[in-house]
């Protein structure tokens, strides 16, 4: 008799502990962790690669106000570590082609994360920026004699681009319309480009010497 009473206690001790909200958690915690490592996508392909090229739209745009503008005495300036602005010209493909990379692999990110709204891209896009750069401005520097200004400029135009990359990723993940985004998008690339040449025609900022 006392075993059947023990046995009854142990069962429904085990079904409290089952149902539990901590379980469930664990359990969902870990069905998170199993598809990050799997690396699930959890949106059509389409939907995907829509979010990557209007994501790298956004970075290219922020890239050129940032060394066409902001910080466009960066380049006006002697540096041993830049090269000479025709070589720099020659090679800004290969610059566009690198941010192409990191912007697909933020939306990847921000995918198998299931982060979802401008806000919360925004956030993740800016760790993944300064991260990613922040490694890269040190290994750089420990190697190379480029400046702390540049170094300072780079670290933080990818912190921005990468938000505002990040912002628009997830908002096309989210469901946004690729129509309506694509617009918004264009429109801030387009602001983006006129601020910078009436920065440089007005001699608020550098001309671009290329």
């Amino acid at each position: 008799m006392g075993r059947l009473a023990l046995a009854g206690v142990l069962s429904k001790t085990h079904d409290l502990v089952r149902r539990s909200p901590l379980q469930s958690r664990a359990r969902a915690v870990t069905q998170q962790t199993t598809d990050l490592v799997a690396g699930e996508v959890r949106v059509d392909r389409r939907r995907f690669w829509a979010a990557a090229f209007w994501a790298w739209i956004t970075a290219v745009a922020v890239d050129f106000f940032a060394y066409g503008g902001v910080f466009a005495f960066v380049f006006d300036r002697d540096d041993p570590f830049l090269l000479e602005p025709e070589a720099l010209f020659a090679r800004i493909p290969a610059g566009y082609l690198a941010l192409a990379i990191e912007t697909i692999a933020l939306v990847w990110l921000l995918d198998v994360l299931g982060r979802r709204g401008w806000q919360q891209g925004l956030l993740v896009g800016a760790v993944f920026g300064l991260v990613i750069t922040a490694a890269t401005v040190l290994g750089v520097w420990s190697i190379a004699p480029a400046s702390p200004v540049f170094l300072g400029a780079w670290l933080i135009t990818a912190g921005v681009q990468f938000a505002a990359a990040g912002a628009v990723a997830s908002s096309s993940l989210a469901g946004v319309s690729t129509r309506r985004l694509g617009g918004i998008v264009l429109v801030v690339v387009i602001a983006l480009f006129i601020v910078t040449i009436a920065l440089q025609s007005l001699d608020i900022v550098p001309q671009t010497r290329l």
